[in-house]
């Protein structure tokens, strides 16, 4: 249900981009998979609402422009 609240949230006019979305590997509270799934749906969220993406990546680099690079995520900006 998260994605449908934030695809809700996104119909708001003031909304321009969907983030901060990314990996964050410093605090280690989520396990790595969960959120590399997260941000995979997050992206394509954005991609079918038409959306920009703003990236948050803390100790995640080479995992964050893989995922990135993967999902194609330079079509939403």
């Amino acid at each position: 249900g998260d994605l449908e609240w934030i695809a809700s949230l996104c119909s708001h006019e003031k909304v321009v981009a969907i983030g901060e979305i990314g990996l964050d590997y410093y605090w280690d509270t989520s396990p790595k998979d969960v959120q590399h799934r997260v941000l995979r749906q997050q992206i394509g969220l954005a991609r079918e609402l038409g959306m920009p993406i703003v990236i948050h990546n803390r100790d995640a680099h080479e995992d964050i422009v893989k995922i990135l690079r993967e999902e194609k995520a330079s079509e939403v900006g």
